[in-house]
């Protein structure tokens, strides 16, 4: 969607500017919080897994296809966001699986988001018990 939104705004915005009815440097502007914007939006979304679950001492993980089951054993850290929409848990790992060491993905739709996502305390209480 940005890259088509980036199109889209280099062919309103630079006709206008070659006509001289705005200032040359408003569609730079545009171009560039346009390209902030999608690098923004790439970070926070593209790393997400598509699904996990868990299966008692063990986390399955899916993204594109590919499939991964870890143990929680491996796990060294959990975080999780708070007052963020979607609700987003980050796993560290000890060790590297196929989506790297760090594995994030978007807990279950709460309403109120002002305490840190109930997936990630339990997660983390689980953690602390194994080791």
């Amino acid at each position: 969607m940005p890259p088509l939104l980036m199109v889209a705004a280099a062919v309103v915005l630079i006709p206008v500017a070659i006509s001289r009815s705005i200032p040359w440097y408003v569609p730079v502007i545009v171009l560039f919080g346009t390209t902030v914007f999608f690098f923004i939006q790439r970070n926070i979304f593209y790393d997400l897994m598509d699904e996990v679950w868990e299966d008692e001492e063990f986390l399955e993980l899916r993204r594109n296809g590919e499939q991964e089951r870890i143990s929680l054993s491996s796990v060294s850290r959990v975080q999780g966001t708070m007052m963020q929409n979607p609700d987003i848990i980050r796993l560290t790992l000890r060790t590297p699986c196929r989506f790297g060491t760090e594995i994030s993905f978007s807990g279950p739709y709460r309403f109120l988001r002002w305490t840190e996502h109930p997936v990630a305390r339990e997660l983390r209480a689980k953690i602390t018990k194994d080791s």
